[in-house]
C-alpha cells in the first residue's frame, strides 16, 4: 500500500493503539481495496508534453479493474472472476462501511490517548 493512500484514508494523526492494526488491515483488504479497485477511476500519465503551462498528457480515467479487463495478457477466466466480483459489490454499502470503520478507529484512538495520559 502506497503511503499516500494511507494518509489520504487515515490522515496524519498518530495511531498509537496496536489493536487498531487489525481493524486497519481489514479496512484495506475488505473495504478500501474493492472500493478503490472497482469503483474509483484514475487517469494514468501517458506522456509528458508541453502545452503552454501544462506539461502532462493523461489517458481517459479508468478503474484498475477496467484496465485489467481491457488487457490482452489476462486470461478470460480471470476476467470473468473480476466481473463476478464487481457485480457482487455495492459501492454505497462499501462507502458506508468505510465511514463507520474510520469513525471506530478515530474513537478508539482518542480513547487510547486519553487513557494513556
Amino acid at each position: 500500500m502506497i503511503m499516500s493512500h494511507v494518509r489520504r484514508l487515515l490522515g496524519y494523526d498518530r495511531l498509537c493503539n496496536k489493536e487498531l492494526c487489525t481493524i486497519i488491515n481489514d479496512i484495506y483488504e475488505n473495504i478500501w481495496g474493492p472500493l478503490n479497485n472497482f469503483f474509483l477511476p484514475s487517469a494514468r500519465l501517458v506522456k509528458k508534453e508541453r502545452n503552454g503551462a501544462k506539461m502532462n498528457k493523461h489517458d481517459i480515467p479508468k478503474t484498475p479493474c477496467e484496465r485489467l479487463l481491457n488487457c490482452n495478457d489476462i486470461s478470460e477466466s480471470s476476467k470473468e472472476k473480476l466481473r463476478n466480483e464487481r457485480k457482487n459489490l455495492k459501492p454505497i454499502e462499501l462507502s458506508k462501511r468505510l465511514a463507520d470503520a474510520l469513525k471506530k478507529i478515530l474513537n478508539l484512538n482518542e480513547a487510547y490517548k486519553v487513557n494513556d495520559k
